[in-house]
């Protein structure tokens, strides 16, 4: 994966398999299947979801999986282009905030790192992928997230 140090991808990967594995993911309910800002497009005011796109995943998961897919996508925003995003990261922690309230927190930040690590094997440069394995790593190391004895 870009050359990316193996062992903190390693790393990564225990955590987030550990996460997937002894947290609950609440009870089976729709979802979108790949539920992003760019998936979700706004009425004129901005205040009320008019269209949902890419529902070809749409049927039964898990909420944890579509928040966390929110969580990870916006989280990688930054390294797209600093400048234009330089406020998500705020954003991002209030994402966090209010949907552990709804789902595990740990849960969420473990599947928000599964998801920026998929996102970072697909990254452009090699440059980028070491910033979205940051990113993951930052996920992980949340505090809430305690990792598993190797």
């Amino acid at each position: 994966m870009h050359g990316l140090d193996a062992a903190r991808v390693a790393d990564v990967t225990t955590v987030v398999t550990h996460g997937v594995a002894t947290r609950d993911p609440g009870p089976v309910v729709a979802t979108h299947g790949d539920f992003h800002a760019a998936n979700v497009l706004l009425d004129a005011t901005g205040a009320r979801v008019e269209t949902l796109l890419d529902v070809d995943t749409l049927g039964p998961g898990h909420r944890v999986d579509d928040l966390a897919c929110v969580v990870a996508h916006l989280a990688v925003l930054p390294g797209l282009s600093p400048g234009d995003y330089a406020g998500t990261e705020g954003l991002v922690a209030r994402c966090l905030a209010v949907f552990g309230e709804v789902v595990d927190p740990v849960a969420l930040r473990s599947r928000a790192a599964g998801v920026v690590l998929s996102l970072a094997s697909g990254a452009a440069t090699r440059e980028l992928a070491e910033a979205w394995l940051a990113v993951a790593e930052q996920l992980v190391d949340a505090g809430r997230n305690p990792r598993p004895a190797v």
